[in-house]
């Protein structure tokens, strides 16, 4: 958890690719983490790498996560979800 939260941290101050190190670590220590999903789907989505910012989402979702809809909805509108 402490990993994930250092990457919304830098996420925070505007440094993606700092933060995407961290998340990456969180779920090397714990791989059904949904908050680390969802944070790496976000900065995924921050990169402009739509792809994986949809396959950190469902993975988030088979770990029980609810992504906030806002965020979904603009996913959606750079990249339909695979498989729609």
């Amino acid at each position: 958890a402490a990993q994930c939260g250092l990457g919304v941290i830098m996420m925070r101050q505007g440094n993606v690719e700092g933060a995407i190190p961290h998340f990456r670590d969180a779920l090397r220590a714990n791989p059904d983490s949904a908050q680390a999903h969802y944070c790496m789907a976000v900065a995924m989505y921050s990169r402009r790498d739509f792809e994986e910012a949809w396959r950190e989402i469902h993975m988030s979702k088979l770990c029980g996560y609810k992504p906030n809809p806002r965020f979904l909805n603009a996913l959606s509108k750079r990249m339909p979800e695979p498989g729609d």
